[in-house]
């Protein structure tokens, strides 16, 4: 994590660091959530697949 820090007569630029700041925690969360919420689609497409298979075989093709 990077700290910007600003003087206290400049705001703006302190504003600025803390949103970057802000940003910086967002985007790593944002991957973790990403890559459990791919993680958990393809569990669930193996499950449903495994329930598939398992229900009702299939007919034969001709």
């Amino acid at each position: 994590m990077t700290e910007h820090l600003a003087t206290e007569d400049d705001r703006l630029p302190d504003a600025t660091a803390h949103l970057v700041t802000v940003f910086e925690h967002l985007r790593a969360e944002h991957e973790a959530l990403v890559a459990e919420a791919e993680e958990t689609a393809a569990q669930e497409r193996r499950g449903t697949m495994n329930e598939w298979s398992s229900a009702s075989p299939r007919p034969p093709t001709p």
